[in-house]
């Protein structure tokens, strides 16, 4: 077990942040990635997301879809954002990573695999020693063309929170359709991701020893190449929802190497 990261405050000076403004954001400084450019491809006028989760940095979804039937147009299209990324690298130093996140869950958009592609090229020509990765909420990896184009991505980052149905539905608030049965079984069809994984306090929670049994087991199914462990450092989405202790995530990530014989990391 690896304990990284900045000492976590219960208490923060500060609103929810907002929403990126542009396609291309950064480059940031990240806590799992260092230099990253983020590369958004949600609106930027909404948060466009299959979950709800209760420590979202975003605030409350907006816009809470299962699949982007319906509204397209709250998306870039895949020459905006190849255009958008091969405009922004040649004005900065080499990011270490290119990643899909932003505003929204990036595997909901239409042309997921295509922009991938896309992306790919641009960063071939441009910034060849770059890698991909993409911060995803496992929502849409029950499809085969969506797990496709993971395996193209350098690093795919996988969201897995909790071990249980009922977990899911209290701390990511799926769309409805977004099945947890669904994900996990996507989850273990995939050749290779990262896990990540927050862990909150309180009501509602997926701290407490039973939900970390049941996280526990289903990390040891779907078997990640590594677990990220972490809580929130912002103000949530909902009220009442509370960090927690830096012991405790280190107890859940032993717990996680010694049971499922995974590497776990906190950030």
């Amino acid at each position: 077990m690896v304990v990284r990261g900045l000492d976590l405050l219960y208490h923060r000076a500060m609103s929810v942040l907002e929403l990126q403004k542009t396609i291309i954001y950064g480059p940031i400084a990240s806590r799992r990635l260092g230099p990253s450019l983020g590369i958004n491809l949600s609106s930027t006028t909404a948060n466009v997301c299959s979950f709800d989760c209760v420590y979202c940095q975003y605030g409350p979804t907006t816009r809470h879809l299962a699949s982007a039937a319906g509204a397209e147009d709250m998306f870039p299209s895949c020459d905006e954002v190849a255009e958008a990324l091969a405009a922004a690298l040649p004005g900065i130093d080499p990011p270490g990573y290119l990643t899909f996140s932003g505003n929204g869950e990036p595997t909901l958009h239409p042309e997921f695999p295509a922009i991938v592609e896309a992306v790919r090229d641009v960063r071939d020509r441009l910034c060849p020693e770059a890698k991909v990765a993409v911060l995803s909420n496992s929502s849409m990896v029950g499809e085969e063309r969506t797990r496709a184009a993971l395996a193209r991505v350098d690093l795919p980052i996988m969201k897995l929170d909790v071990g249980s149905a009922a977990a899911f539905e209290a701390i990511n608030v799926p769309a409805p359709g977004v099945k947890f049965e669904d994900i996990v079984a996507g989850l273990e069809a995939m050749k290779h991701f990262v896990a990540q994984s927050c862990f909150v306090a309180d009501n509602p929670g997926n701290a407490d020893d039973g939900a970390v049994a049941d996280y526990v087991r289903i990390v040891g199914i779907v078997r990640p190449a590594a677990v990220q462990i972490y809580t929130t450092d912002r103000p949530v989405a909902r009220a009442g929802v509370r960090m927690v202790p830096r012991e405790r995530l280190a107890g859940i990530a032993r717990r996680v190497c010694e049971e499922a014989g995974i590497p776990a990391e906190i950030y």
